[in-house]
């Protein structure tokens, strides 16, 4: 049902907003949804307030979103822009920075499982048709058999 690779190693940030450093020793358990962004992206501007509800909504079924924040512009480069934005928007999941591109992706959707492999790298973009909460329950029920 889902094409299985490695999920992106999130060593390598250059700051983390909303939590300590994250790994994937401490994700074990959860459903994991990578969400690469830039500040500027209209497609980011129009998916983000899903991404953020569904972090809510489906936390107590161990899904975890973690946001990479991946500049395309200099003026992105600036933390306190990236903070100010996350503030602004209410983004309370947790934010890897990455300045300096170390963290393999482009401003696209990933979702992973509990082993650390990547369930569907499309799953999330915003050229996905159809419910994508339908995606997260697949997601939940295929790799940690909870019912979301």
């Amino acid at each position: 049902m889902f094409d299985r690779r490695h999920v992106p190693s999130l060593d390598g940030a250059n700051e983390w907003l909303n939590t300590e450093p994250l790994s994937h020793v401490g994700l074990r358990g959860h459903v994991v949804l990578v969400d690469f962004w830039t500040l500027t992206r209209i497609n980011w501007l129009r998916t983000e307030p899903y991404v953020r509800a569904w972090s809510q909504v489906y936390q107590e079924h161990a899904l975890v979103v973690i946001g990479v924040h991946t500049p395309e512009f200099s003026f992105e480069h600036e933390i306190e822009r990236v903070r100010l934005a996350t503030k602004d928007r209410g983004i309370d999941y947790p934010v890897a920075v990455d300045n300096d591109c170390a963290l393999s992706g482009v401003p696209c959707g990933r979702s992973g499982s509990a082993q650390g492999r990547d369930c569907s790298a499309r799953a999330f973009t915003s050229e996905l048709a159809g419910h994508p909460e339908t995606r997260v329950d697949q997601l939940l029920q295929v790799n940690t058999g909870l019912d979301a």
